[in-house]
């Protein structure tokens, strides 16, 4: 009965041990930031066409629905020279949004920054899937759409949900149990 207990004892703390093992290795798993690359049309004057580079720290996942508190990056690159980026003073931006993810679209996007002091030029996107930059102290004007959408990066790493760890734990002690089970049964 002695040699029993020991096993019992061995067995458990094994389960235990593995456990919480990959409870610590789950624990600085981190989701996969994304990054969508977003061509600029200005149909108009081609030098206010660009792109516009947006990164998340999360993939998005709702339609309709304003995303951008999880926004880490963005910038914007006109062809004729300007940028525009999240991390310049002044920059107002509350509100991204998508509308698909298959295409993916996005639906809108607030965002305002001006550079330079003495013939500023200004970029906004205020409206749904179009932007207007103002050049020439304002007095001047050009205006495009937004679209063509691809993801920079694809790669994406399977982090275990900590429910599906917990899952797997119950699994663990279920076995245990059953094999202690058949085990006083055989003693």
């Amino acid at each position: 009965m002695a040699a029993g207990v020991r096993s019992y004892r061995g067995v458990a703390l094994s389960l235990v041990g593995a456990l919480g093992l990959s409870l610590a290795a789950a624990v600085p798993a981190h989701a996969t930031p994304i990054t969508y690359n977003v061509t600029l049309t200005d149909s108009s004057d081609t030098n206010f066409s660009g792109t516009l580079t947006v990164t998340f720290s999360v993939a998005p996942a709702a339609t309709f629905t304003d995303v951008h508190g999880t926004v880490t990056a963005m910038s914007i690159l006109l062809n004729n020279g300007d940028t525009f980026n999240l991390t310049d003073s002044g920059v107002t931006f509350s509100f991204f949004g998508f509308s698909s993810f298959s295409p993916i679209t996005i639906w809108d996007i607030t965002f305002s920054d001006t550079k330079g002091s003495v013939s500023p030029n200004r970029i906004e996107f205020a409206s749904t899937g179009t932007y207007i930059v103002y050049y020439n102290n304002d007095l001047s004007n050009s205006s495009g759409v937004f679209g063509a959408v691809s993801t920079a990066n694809t790669t994406s790493s399977t982090v275990p949900e900590p429910t599906s760890l917990v899952l797997l734990g119950t699994g663990f002690a279920g076995v245990a149990g059953g094999y202690f089970r058949k085990r006083r049964a055989i003693v």
